[in-house]
């Protein structure tokens, strides 16, 4: 079925290596009509043919033609895609980006539409999400020279990435603000049979939060390979009750080398935080980071840190803390990603009972789907084991806990808002003691909002 279509007279001629001798004669007639009938196929061929000619203007007078058109008569994504096109080509990246995003929320799957949307946010020096569009459509199947171009844009991205800002707000809700025991009471305090009964700032306490946080970092060249490294961020849960309100404060500052083939930084790490209005901890030491991709899909991280902790109010628990981990990031295809993590952690202290080691499991999975929704899920499990017994129960073996939860992230791409969609998560997690008086659960959910995609 033909549709009318408006054709400008100067782009006629283009006609003829789309539709055939016949349009092409009706185009030479010495007053050719302003519009011609022409199939869905046809109209959008000749767009594109204009489009590939530089012919901006002509091309976007037949798309407009096109707007209102029976979808079932035009391939309606690819009207769209040449519009947007059209738009990154007077770099009207912005205006692109809205109609590349609005594609992809509806199919998720289309690798040509990502790597366009990741070139307009590259424009634009959104880089964090030019990123992680560029490392999608990178675990396709893709030509070499298009692999090639897509890592010249993450090293171009790797390159200018001086200073970058993350800010963060929600409200909070959980129904254990301060992983509080369930128990109204406990026997065998002391080593005597005699009934404790938690007083109520070690009892479970459910509560609406609100979360702030913000995230900078600078990353100033210092040779061809070399760069100094600087992070800090700050963090603020405020809850009605102040008794419950937790903050933290983390500065980091080392050099890092970065070539092709990995990215490696050395920092000296200092943490400080307090809990109820009160100081609660602070830290200092350093870590090490290595970061090295193992093929087009996959990244491997390696870390290793030491820190000196010190405690306010417990001094037995003051001494060094080291930690181990590895994760492996991979591109499952275009529309999803994985990441597997393994974590080891021993924290010495002055007393025994204090001492233990941990070792931790934990994965996430996350995929783009259609109608503009993105999920994700991320699952956990811990295991620590205390080297002593606690004082405070010494009828009891020495502690172990098992600590396992799962979250489930989910946004709506399409709900945008000055680049932010909204985001509501919903956590479980549920730590089980050989001692009842740590064992605790709790759900939390957060409402918020996110603009890294």
């Amino acid at each position: 079925m033909a549709l009318t279509v408006l054709v400008p007279l100067q782009a006629q001629q283009a006609l003829g290596q789309i539709t055939g001798d016949r349009l092409v004669a009706r185009a030479e007639m010495a007053h050719p009509p302003p519009s011609l009938s022409l199939s869905g196929k046809e109209a959008v061929a000749l767009a594109q043919k204009l489009y590939d000619q530089g012919r901006l203007d002509d091309a976007e007078r037949i798309l407009r033609s096109l707007v209102d058109a029976d979808p079932e008569k035009v391939d309606v994504v690819q009207i769209a895609f040449l519009a947007g096109l059209i738009a990154a080509r007077r770099g009207q990246y912005g205006q692109a980006e809205e109609i590349f995003r609005t594609i992809l929320d509806h199919d998720p799957g289309l690798v040509r539409i990502r790597l366009e949307l990741a070139k307009v946010l590259f424009e634009q020096k959104k880089d964090s999400a030019a990123s992680y569009h560029f490392r999608l459509a990178l675990a396709n199947d893709l030509p070499e020279p298009v692999r090639n171009k897509i890592r010249a844009f993450l090293a171009k991205i790797e390159a200018r990435r001086v200073v970058s800002i993350s800010w963060s707000s929600s409200i909070a809700p959980s129904t254990n603000i301060n992983s509080g025991t369930e128990l109204d009471s406990i026997t065998g305090l002391l080593g005597s049979e005699i009934i404790f009964t938690p007083n109520e700032d070690r009892r479970a306490k459910s509560g609406i939060g609100f979360s702030n946080s913000i995230s900078a970092t600078a990353l100033p060249k210092l040779g061809k390979n070399w760069r100094l490294e600087v992070r800090g961020s700050l963090r603020l849960l405020d809850y009605k009750q102040v008794a419950f309100d937790d903050a933290s404060a983390t500065f980091e500052i080392g050099p890092r080398f970065q070539d092709k083939k990995r990215r490696i930084s050395i920092l000296a790490t200092t943490n400080k935080r307090q809990f109820g209005g009160k100081d609660y901890s602070k830290s200092l030491g350093a870590r090490l980071i290595l970061t090295t991709p193992l093929s087009r899909r996959n990244r491997v991280t390696l870390r290793g840190s030491y820190s000196y902790a010190r405690y306010a109010s417990i001094s037995d628990r003051n001494g060094p803390i080291y930690t181990a981990s590895a994760s492996l990031q991979r591109a499952l295809s275009k529309k999803s990603t994985l990441a597997l993590s393994v974590q080891a952690t021993r924290q010495e202290a002055r007393a025994a009972s204090q001492k233990n080691s941990q070792i931790g499991l934990s994965a996430s999975y996350r995929r783009e789907l259609p109608h503009g929704i993105t999920i994700q899920l991320s699952p956990q499990f811990f295991y620590r084991r205390y080297d002593g017994i606690d004082p405070l129960f010494p009828t009891f073996k020495e502690r172990l806990d098992t600590t396992s939860g799962i979250s489930v992230y989910l946004t709506k791409r399409d709900w945008r808002f000055m680049s932010f969609a909204p985001v509501l998560s919903y956590s479980y997690l549920i730590n089980d003691s050989n001692n009842e008086f740590y064992s605790y659960e709790r759900h939390s959910a957060d409402i918020g909002m996110t603009r890294k995609f």
